[in-house]
């Protein structure tokens, strides 16, 4: 089975990967009452989940095994020698309609895309934006998980003070086949399958949520 690694930066020590996750006994957390996690409003950029579904290399690509950067720096390698290809696009990934420099690999093993760009997010309550990197991890059609080809999930690290952020935080979302958000919430990474595990719940409907208008 492969290993994935995410490469933590100092900035988020008090995160850990998650080799477990959410279970039927043990579901997340929705947090205490009176209480809402940090969060951002983003949406998968319609580009990204259409690549999969028609999905062809550039004809110009470099080997690497990682991408992104800090807390979202990800090992793609499946092992000693494995490499997958590389390249940089210029794409709009959470939807807000500016493109940016944006990294991709295919890892060819387990046909699934990744994105990772620099972007700045409306904060999902109140006044304010965060800056910083966005991951997102597209499933191709003959993925090993047997997900839905287009499905997914993005991920993004939040510093302490960031969008009422109490601590340095991932804030993410699942999403389906057409780029619609099903479950979002502070999060980790599923170490053994790379899955995005969401440890609190943020409700999705309602004028607040990430389904939701605006704030």
């Amino acid at each position: 089975m492969r290993l994935w690694r995410v490469i933590w930066a100092a900035a988020l020590p008090v995160l850990t990967l998650s080799c477990g996750g959410a279970t039927e006994d043990h579901p997340p957390e929705a947090g205490p009452a009176g209480t809402r996690p940090a969060g951002v409003q983003a949406d998968v950029g319609k580009a990204v989940v259409g690549m999969v579904h028609a999905f062809e290399l550039p004809t110009e690509v470099a080997e690497a095994v990682y991408l992104g950067e800090g807390p979202l720096a990800m090992n793609t390698s499946d092992g000693d020698g494995d490499t997958d290809p590389r390249w940089v696009e210029t794409l709009d990934i959470n939807g807000n309609g500016i493109m940016n420099e944006t990294q991709l690999i295919w890892d060819d093993e387990d046909d699934m895309l990744f994105a990772f760009a620099i972007e700045t997010f409306d904060c999902l309550r109140g006044a304010g934006t965060a800056e910083g990197g966005m991951l997102v991890v597209t499933y191709g059609k003959e993925n090993t998980r047997g997900a839905p080809p287009g499905s997914g999930f993005w991920l993004v690290g939040l510093d302490a003070g960031e969008c009422d952020s109490e601590t340095a935080t991932l804030w993410g979302c699942h999403f389906d086949e057409n780029g619609v958000k099903t479950k979002c919430g502070e999060g980790t990474i599923d170490v053994e399958t790379g899955a995005l595990d969401i440890t609190t719940i943020e409700p999705l409907d309602g004028p607040e949520g990430p389904n939701g208008r605006r704030p």
